[in-house]
């Protein structure tokens, strides 16, 4: 099996890279795509003003915004004193 020259190497080298570069960027804009239409399709009031539901029940994310809410007010009082 003959090796590449460096010429070669220069000239396929680059095109490889902005190959794959081209796919995965690809992927992650079909990704945010999804998350964005399904994700804007289904937000609602609710989301914010309802508790945290059991497993397959409709219900909001109230717990976790005030645990977030708490969890930064206390890094923000401790990590200026």
């Amino acid at each position: 099996m003959p090796s590449m020259t460096h010429a070669a190497l220069v000239q396929v080298l680059p095109r490889s890279l902005l190959f794959g570069r081209v796919i995965g960027l690809s992927l992650v804009a079909i990704i945010l795509a999804t998350l964005l239409f399904e994700g804007l399709r289904n937000i609602s009031p609710a989301i914010f003003t309802q508790m945290t539901p059991p497993p397959g029940a409709d219900g909001g994310l109230l717990n976790a915004i005030t645990g977030s809410l708490i969890m930064t007010t206390l890094g923000v009082a401790f990590g200026t004193r």
